[in-house]
């Protein structure tokens, strides 16, 4: 299990993260999510010990940070960190002179993620996504109890997504504990079981997905509403009073029954493509969550 402690990471006059706590257990999926500059980057460096908290702790079993738990972590955070004038076997080979002799072979590493025939290949010319799937290969061939990504789908295309998805659930069944921070929140709630959300370095959940979303959900009737005049419908939501959650795409509306959503979107002249009872997404109930914290009153601390 690792343990978040109170942690806290301030740089000068910014607070990066701000009194985090929170339980990830062991051989779970656990998806890291907030918007750009809530502290999940910030997070994941502290965890994997290379940054250190202005305050609190992070353990791991017994052993907390600076105690040489860092070998039983394996994270890759970000493509900017390869060695882009190496090759991809060049660079595999120097991670595995670090790593203990049970690690994955080099040229297996590179036909596991698919990287076999470009293995020659300076990195430089590397798409994103192979160099996706080169970081993917850094983290596995150590063969680490905990694994670690920032954006790990980025630059790969569906197919990758879906093989990094399956390598996801195959690891975790074997007992690794896998941490992932991610924007593509549809395709995160495919495959963790737990949320951790921040948002302007502060913690708003911690829990398992399901029971994020039941929260989310808990006030009543929801209705999934699509319209080309979306933005004229929220507004008539807003003066009317009536909740509602506005994603991207659509329109979540909160306590009132599919029929008086369309008597009152009709009653303002406006037009409907979609009208559907349902229980909430992760999508919804993050949007939801978000919003909810942006109103709220923010202390001075």
């Amino acid at each position: 299990m690792i343990v978040l402690d109170r942690v806290t990471k301030k740089y000068r006059d910014t607070m990066s993260l701000h009194d985090i706590s929170a339980r990830i257990s062991a051989g779970s999926i656990t998806a890291l999510l907030g918007p750009n500059g809530s502290g999940k980057t910030t997070l994941l460096r502290v965890v994997t010990g290379l940054i250190a908290p202005s305050s609190g702790s992070v353990s791991i079993g017994r052993s907390r940070a600076g105690d040489g738990f860092q070998p039983r972590i394996g994270a890759f955070l970000h493509a900017e960190s390869l060695p882009l004038e190496a090759s991809a076997r060049a660079y595999l080979r120097h991670i595995a002179a670090m790593t203990p002799a049970h690690c994955m072979r080099v040229e297996e590493a590179l036909e596991f993620v698919g990287l076999a025939d470009v293995r020659a290949k300076r990195i430089r010319q590397y798409s994103l996504g192979m160099k996706q799937r080169l970081g993917i290969a850094s983290v596995i061939m150590r063969d680490p109890e905990i694994l670690i990504f920032d954006e790990p789908s980025n630059g790969l295309d569906p197919e990758g997504i879906a093989w990094f998805r399956n390598l996801l659930t195959t690891y975790s069944a074997q007992g690794k504990t896998i941490i992932i921070s991610s924007h593509f929140i549809a395709g995160v709630e495919q495959t963790a079981g737990h949320i951790v959300l921040l948002n302007r370095g502060r913690l708003l959940a911690s829990e398992p997905i399901r029971e994020f979303c039941s929260q989310g959900a808990s006030t009543g009737a929801t209705v999934r509403v699509q319209s080309q005049q979306k933005n004229e419908i929220e507004s008539v939501l807003a003066k009317a009073k009536i909740s509602y959650i506005s994603t991207p795409s659509h329109t979540i509306v909160q306590g009132l029954a599919p029929e008086d959503v369309a008597a009152l979107v009709y009653s303002r002249g406006l037009t409907l493509s979609e009208l559907t009872a349902q229980t909430l997404s992760l999508e919804e109930s993050f949007f939801q969550r978000l919003s909810t914290d942006e109103e709220a009153p923010r202390d001075k601390h």
